[in-house]
């Protein structure tokens, strides 16, 4: 009888997106191990993760990180960087690109027959509506909010610094944004919020 196979168990950064950051390239020919020995020769500090998730054709792939901690710095080591180098199989690196995944809470506000979407998100750094910005896609609801934080100015050399200064959040909404009505930007206590009215969609039909 043969015997069964163990039950497969996904690690909990499999489920979290927090937990893991894209990277892009010329990676298709490069295996996991190609690429896991890479990422800890590169990457000053050292920092620990569990494993990469990539899979042939894919020309990208995500780091996976035990905690979000490991994954911000992570990512605040690398944002922006691109990286080349010849490994066994002749694969370059090339156009390396890391982002981050931005937590936000998303609601549904119904005040004086109007509806609106409430988005909040963690911005430290950021003091004024202004460093705030919001673009909406052709299709009217996915957005993109950036909030840009303010650079710590400190004078002496820099050992280390993975404090966070720039934000992102994607959001692909059910309903419509009205781009004829102006967002409400506030910011307070290192959360921006953004309210954004949605289409009204509703119409009367005439009784003949």
């Amino acid at each position: 009888m043969d015997k069964e196979s163990p039950p497969y168990t996904k690690r909990l950064c499999c489920t979290k997106p927090e937990l893991t950051v894209y990277m892009s390239g010329t990676i298709k020919n490069a295996s996991n191990e190609n690429l896991k020995d890479w990422l800890r020769k590169i990457v000053s500090p050292p920092i620990c993760f569990e494993y990469i998730a990539k899979r042939d054709p894919n020309i990208w792939g995500h780091v996976h990180f035990r905690t979000h901690d490991f994954a911000s710095k992570f990512y605040y080591a690398m944002e922006g960087k691109t990286f080349s180098r010849k490994l066994k199989d002749s694969t370059q690196f090339e156009d390396t690109a890391y982002q981050e995944y931005q937590p936000y809470a998303l609601f549904e506000l119904h005040e004086n027959r109007q509806d609106f979407y409430v988005i909040k998100f963690h911005t430290p750094g950021v003091n004024h509506k202004e460093q705030v910005e919001i673009d909406v896609n052709d299709d009217d609801k996915s957005i993109t909010i950036n909030a840009r934080g303010l650079e710590i100015e400190q004078s002496g050399s820099v050992i280390f610094n993975n404090l966070l200064t720039k934000f992102e959040v994607n959001i692909d909404l059910q309903k419509k944004v009205n781009l004829n009505e102006e967002a409400n930007v506030v910011v307070e206590n290192s959360i921006s919020t953004v309210q954004l009215k949605m289409v009204n969609n509703k119409r009367k039909i005439p009784i003949a």
